[in-house]
C-alpha cells in the first residue's frame, strides 16, 4: 500500500455535505497521522462518504443531489484534460503564479483550502503552509496531483473530490483560502455567491481569500467576442470587468481589492519569453493605464469578518463621528469607534451595553422550498403570489439601489414612519423589485451573512385609491418577500427572517404588518438590539435629544 492518505488533522475540517454536520472517522484503514481507505460517517443523518486511495469523495453524494448540467460537463472535459493540463499552462507561471502567491499572506503554520486544485500548480507552491485541504471537481487532476505529493513526500496535504459549490466545510477553520480561475465557470450569480458565502463559513474571522478569474480584456471587446458562454469543449465561462467582480465579491466579503495580472504584449510576447524577461514587462506593464487592461486575469484579495456597516455622522469629528452597526452576532467591545449598534438572536448581559428585546419571524431553510411553501399559514397568500404570477408581475434582483431609495422615502413618508438611512446597505445587501406595466410598484432590501437573511426594509406604492391596483400591489409585496426566501435558500442560507414582528402593538399598522409576516409560516423567535456609546460628545448630544438612561 502506497504510504498515501488523509491527513487525519484535517478531518475536523470536514463536513456532511447534506447538512453541515461533523463527521466521525469509521473502517480507519490507515495509521496514526493519515486514512488511506475509510468510511466518514454524519450521525445525524447517517450519510457515508468513503476514502479511497487518500482522496475523500464527497460528489458520489453530491451528484445524487443534484448538480447542474455545466458542472457534470466541466468535470468529463477536465477528466479528460488532465494529462496535459500542466505542460498547456506551463508557460503562465511567472505572469500568473508569482503575482497570485505575492497576493497572500504569510502561510507559514497556516491552514489552507483551495477550491479547483486541478492538478496542483499552485498546490504544490503552499510549501510553508502547515495543513492544505485541496478540493477539485476531477477526479483524474486529483490522482495526477495525488502522485505529485507522492513523489515528493509531501503528507501535510489532503486531497477531496466535490463540488466547490455544494461543499460546506467546517466553520472558522481555516486562515486562507485559494482559488485559481474557477470563478469564471461558476454559470450563475445565485450559484457564484454560493460559492463566496460557503467560503466566508469557513475562513477565520481574520481569514483571507486570493482569487483569480478570467478578465474582459480590451482586445476581447475590440473583437466583440462573448463575454458568457461556453468554450468548444463545453465548459461555461464568463469573462470580468474590474468593476463587476469587486462588485460581486464585495456583496460578501467587505474588504475586496482587485488588480490585474498576467498580462502578455501581442507580437513581443514570444521573443520576451525567450529572454526570460516576461515576468519583469508583466510587472511593469500592471501599473500602466492603456496596457494593463491587457491583463488576462483578475486577482481579487479579500479579507473576512462579521458582517458590519460603518456609518459617519457629519457633525462630529472623524473618528469620533464612527458609528457600526453589526448583525447576526452577539454584542462585543469595539473600541475606535463613537458607538456600536448589534442585532443579535443572542439574550447577552455584557456591561456599558443597553440590550431591547423584540420579536420577530424566521423560516427555516433548512427545509426543502417546497416544504416553505406549503408551510405557509395562509392559502390566500400562496393564491396572490399565484395569481400575481398571471397579472404579469416581474420581480428581479435589482441593482437601481437610488429607485429602490426613492420608494422607500415616499412609502415611509406616507405613513409618517420614521426613515433608516438605508443608504448604508448599498453595497452589501440585495434588492429585489416588482414592475408592473414597466413600473416599480414594490421592493425590499435584504442582508444576508451567509446563514442568516433579513428583511431590512420593505416599500411599496400605495398613492392610488384603485382597488385593482391596490390588489396588484398586494400581490407584489407578497412576490418580493417570495423571491427572497428562494434566494436565501438558493445561495446556501439557512434562516430566513422578516425583519421583526410587533403583534401586541397599539398602533394598526403594526399588527396588520405582523399578521402578513407570520402568514409566510415562519416561527416566532426572540431578537435583541444591543448598542454602546464610547463618544463623550455623542453621550450628551443624545441625551439632548431625549436618551436620559445613556
Amino acid at each position: 500500500m502506497t504510504d498515501f492518505g488523509f491527513p487525519k488533522n484535517l478531518m475536523p475540517s470536514l463536513s456532511c455535505v447534506c447538512g453541515n454536520n461533523p463527521l466521525i472517522l469509521k473502517e480507519d484503514g490507515g495509521n496514526g497521522f493519515m486514512t488511506m481507505e475509510g468510511k466518514l460517517v454524519c450521525p445525524v443523518c447517517g450519510q457515508t462518504f468513503f476514502i479511497l486511495n487518500g482522496i475523500v469523495d464527497f460528489f458520489s453524494v453530491q451528484k445524487d443531489l443534484g448538480i447542474n448540467k455545466d458542472t457534470k460537463v466541466e468535470m468529463g472535459v477536465r477528466d479528460k484534460q488532465a494529462p496535459e493540463y500542466d505542460k498547456r499552462l506551463g508557460e503562465r507561471f511567472e505572469r500568473e503564479i508569482i503575482p497570485t502567491f505575492s497576493a497572500m499572506d504569510d502561510l507559514d503554520g497556516k491552514t489552507v483550502v483551495e477550491y479547483g486544485s486541478g492538478t496542483g500548480r499552485l498546490t504544490v507552491e503552499l510549501k510553508e503552509a502547515e495543513k492544505v485541504l485541496a478540493i477539485d471537481i476531477s477526479k483524474q487532476s486529483l490522482h495526477i496531483l495525488r502522485q505529485k505529493l507522492i513523489s515528493s513526500g509531501t503528507k501535510n496535504v489532503g486531497l477531496v473530490w466535490a463540488d466547490v459549490v455544494n461543499l460546506r466545510l467546517a466553520p472558522f477553520f481555516f486562515d486562507s483560502a485559494l482559488s485559481a480561475q474557477v470563478y469564471e465557470h461558476i454559470s450563475t450569480f445565485v450559484e457564484r455567491l454560493k460559492f463566496l458565502y460557503s467560503v466566508k463559513r469557513t475562513l477565520k474571522p481574520s481569514g483571507s481569500l486570493v482569487l483569480s478569474a478570467y478578465h474582459c480584456d480590451i482586445r476581447r471587446k475590440f473583437k466583440r467576442k462573448l463575454k458568457e458562454g461556453h468554450h468548444s469543449s463545453g465548459i461555461f465561462f464568463h469573462y470580468f470587468r474590474k468593476s463587476e467582480i469587486k462588485r460581486e465579491i464585495s456583496a460578501v466579503f467587505p474588504k475586496v481589492r482587485v488588480t490585474l495580472i498576467d498580462i502578455s504584449l501581442p507580437i513581443i510576447g514570444g521573443i520576451l519569453r525567450s529572454l526570460h524577461l516576461e515576468k519583469a514587462i508583466s510587472q511593469i506593464a500592471g501599473h500602466i493605464p492603456v496596457i494593463k487592461n491587457l491583463a488576462h486575469l483578475v486577482l481579487v484579495c479579500a479579507t473576512n469578518d462579521k458582517f458590519s456597516v460603518l456609518s459617519h455622522s457629519s457633525f462630529f469629528i472623524t473618528p469620533l463621528s464612527r458609528k457600526y452597526w453589526f448583525w447576526f452576532t452577539k454584542p462585543f467591545e469595539f473600541s475606535g469607534t463613537a458607538m456600536t449598534n448589534f442585532l443579535s438572536y443572542d439574550d447577552s448581559n455584557l456591561g456599558g451595553f443597553h440590550k431591547k428585546k423584540g420579536l420577530t419571524s424566521i423560516i427555516d431553510l433548512n427545509q426543502t422550498l417546497e416544504l416553505v411553501w406549503s408551510g405557509m399559514r395562509d392559502k390566500f397568500m400562496r393564491k396572490q403570489i399565484e395569481k400575481g404570477e398571471r397579472n404579469g408581475i416581474k420581480v428581479t434582483q435589482s441593482s437601481n439601489f437610488k429607485e429602490f431609495e426613492i420608494l422607500y422615502r415616499k412609502f415611509r413618508r406616507k405613513y409618517s414612519l420614521p426613515q433608516d438611512r438605508v443608504s448604508l446597505f448599498k453595497k452589501r445587501s440585495f434588492i429585489f423589485s416588482a414592475y408592473y406595466g414597466g413600473k416599480l410598484i414594490a421592493g425590499g432590501l435584504f442582508l444576508g451573512d451567509g446563514i442568516n437573511m433579513r428583511a431590512y426594509a420593505l416599500a411599496s406604492l400605495r398613492q392610488s385609491k384603485s382597488g385593482r391596483l391596490r390588489e396588484i400591489v398586494g400581490q407584489a409585496n407578497r412576490m418580493v418577500i417570495w423571491e427572497a426566501i428562494k434566494f436565501a435558500h438558493n445561495t446556501g442560507h439557512k434562516s430566513f427572517d422578516l425583519g421583526g414582528i410587533n403583534p401586541n402593538s397599539p398602533n394598526p399598522h403594526q399588527v396588520s404588518l405582523a399578521e402578513f409576516k407570520e402568514a409566510f409560516g415562519g416561527t416566532r423567535c426572540e431578537n435583541y438590539y444591543y448598542y454602546k456609546v464610547y463618544s463623550p460628545i455623542l453621550r450628551l448630544w443624545m441625551r439632548f435629544r431625549g436618551f436620559h438612561n445613556i
